[in-house]
């Protein structure tokens, strides 16, 4: 069981009696907010194994600590004072007293003197009580900072933090406040947890923070309080989200498992009770904000860049070696979790190409028929091409790294060396891949015929005769399903959900037989207008159509209208 320790540095002042008091707590009247906050803790119902701690000064010793009488401040008379030794041998307390001795502190040398002495009293798994009322000059924030070190190497933990602030007392009932500063130690745990996170992406003292804040309230409330519950969740999607990056779980970050959840927690909960956690959580939202919440190659390059900014190198250049190759996959519509494929197509063909005898060998590869096209498409592709010498780099450096460095034909190289060699590959690639996706006119190398995308909410197939005729000249027309906008959706959301069309669009035009690409575009005007911004970037010409409504009288009051098509019209010129 965890020794209870009352920590307390007793000053020189001489100190008049009051009463302390905390809502109905009310204490005798003491000179020493010591005997108040014993009283207060309940520390008589302590067991022997626990302990009271009051390292002195010399000063302290003599003025505070065995007296009965002492001279009063401005006269020569000497009054009653019982020292504050005498006052807890009256109190029978169950546990020992120990007084420590420790110097004044009047230089560097002596504070660190100070730290030593008061840490070296500490057990590991002690339960700290600490009363700061009498501690002089820089003593209580020595005792702070005392604590949270102790916290680490110690295990231990901060109960209660007091101060009796005589200065506020009431003259009429002679009654001074307790404060409870223990929400201060709750913001120096808040402030760790944040450069935790901020400083390497740990996520684990949110978690627990969350689980000590957040679990003990949603018990009395029977999970009934909506607030708590969210925060308690939004946490929870953090940490899942974080542990799919530290632990490489690729499917996870390609389909947002995570992610989506977490932007789902996020929405409804923009801000908490808890004051120190919401800027966290706005540093944890911009640190994800370029990732999508839907399938998303991207997905694992953000991954790996967010690895890399928070020093997981052997998890980022893992990542991103692997999403390259998931890259190529969903380019030639193979499987991202087809293993074999992977190895025998896409890996493959990055190895073949930095080879001096290509041709050679891939005929001595067993291939089937269409799995050896595709090969020889893979080896024809320009960006591929591009990249192939980066990517053998970065795989030189994830196996020197996940071998520990032991299976190097050369001297292993030093971390420092690494860590550039990756983040430099990766730019390189990164770079490569955002050229190529950023090129003016989406176009394939099958054929000559054109495409156009339907992205409406009327299939190709509803239209009439005259539509048809006029979208030949855009070439052969697939359907894309307009989706379905959320109407309660905010800004961030319809951002996110056009970035999801552009790449079905791109997606189209890759695997398609097109050599150009136009997109029919009608639906719900802020999605449209986003996504248009976008296409309009890629150099993606988007239509719409035109119509005349015709009105029929049916007689009795009523009317039939109708929309008959009269054109497509550019919304753009590109």
């Amino acid at each position: 069981m965890a020794r209870k320790v009352f920590l307390s540095i007793l000053g020189t002042s001489f100190y008049n009696s009051c009463s302390y008091v905390y809502g109905d707590f009310r204490s005798s009247e003491t000179r020493f907010a010591q005997q108040a906050t014993l009283e207060f803790i309940h520390a008589k119902d302590w067991s022997n194994d626990d302990i009271a701690i009051f390292p002195l000064t010399a000063k302290a010793f003599n003025e505070n600590w065995n007296r009965e009488e002492r001279q009063k401040p401005g006269t020569k008379e000497f009054v009653p004072y019982k020292g504050l030794n005498n006052i807890l041998g009256d109190m029978n307390l169950p546990f020992e007293v120990k007084q420590i001795s420790i110097p004044d502190g009047k230089d560097e040398k002596e504070m660190w003197q100070i730290f030593k002495i008061i840490y070296d009293e500490l057990k590991d798994g002690d339960e700290l009580y600490i009363d700061l009322t009498h501690s002089f000059r820089y003593l209580p924030m020595l005792l702070l900072v005392l604590s949270n070190y102790a916290k680490f190497l110690k295990k231990t933990s901060v109960k209660s933090l007091t101060y009796g602030n005589f200065e506020a007392r009431c003259t009429d009932t002679n009654e001074a406040p307790i404060s409870d500063l223990l929400p201060i130690v709750a913001l120096q745990d808040w402030t760790v947890a944040a450069a935790n996170f901020i400083n390497n992406g740990n996520v684990k003292e949110l978690r627990k923070l969350s689980d000590s804040t957040l679990n003990p309230i949603l018990r009395q409330t029977g999970n009934s309080d909506k607030e708590i519950l969210n925060t308690r969740n939004l946490i929870k999607s953090i940490e899942k989200t974080v542990l799919d990056f530290q632990t490489c779980r690729g499917m996870n970050i390609i389909k947002a498992t995570n992610m989506s959840a977490f932007r789902e927690d996020l929405n409804k909960t923009r801000t908490t009770f808890i004051e120190p956690l919401n800027p966290i959580i706005d540093v944890i939202e911009a640190s994800f904000k370029k990732f999508g919440t839907t399938y998303s190659i991207q997905n694992g390059f953000y991954a790996a860049k967010w690895c890399f900014d928070n020093g997981l190198y052997q998890q980022a250049v893992t990542i991103f070696e692997e999403n390259v190759v998931s890259f190529f996959c969903d380019k030639y519509g193979i499987l991202i979790d087809d293993e074999v494929k992977r190895e025998s197509l896409v890996k493959k063909a990055l190895q073949l190409l930095i080879s001096t005898e290509v041709k050679a060998k891939i005929n001595t590869i067993e291939l089937s028929e269409n799995d050896q096209h595709i090969l020889g498409q893979l080896m024809k592709d320009e960006l591929l091409q591009s990249l192939a010498k980066d990517y053998s780099s970065l795989r030189s450096t994830r196996n020197d790294i996940n071998h520990n460095g032991m299976r190097s034909l050369e001297a292993p190289q030093p971390p420092e060396r690494l860590i550039l060699k990756i983040g430099k590959n990766m730019n390189s690639i990164l770079e490569k891949i955002d050229n190529f996706s950023s090129q003016k006119k989406i176009k394939t190398k099958q054929s000559n015929y054109a495409l156009l995308i339907n992205l409406s909410n009327h299939p190709y197939e509803q239209w009439d005769i005259t539509q048809k005729q006029a979208a030949q000249a855009f070439g052969t027309c697939v359907d894309l399903p307009f989706p379905a906008v959320d109407p309660a959706g905010d800004e961030q959301y319809i951002t996110q959900l056009a970035e999801e069309y552009r790449r079905h669009v791109h997606q189209l035009a890759e695997t398609s037989v097109a050599g150009s690409v136009t997109v029919h575009l009608m639906g719900e005007m802020t999605f449209t207008y986003a996504l248009l911004q976008m296409l309009r970037e890629d150099g993606v010409p988007c239509i719409a159509s035109t119509t005349e409504r015709m009105s029929t009288d049916l007689g009795n009051g009523q009317k039939e209208m109708r929309f008959v098509f009269v054109r497509f019209r550019n919304y753009f010129n590109i």
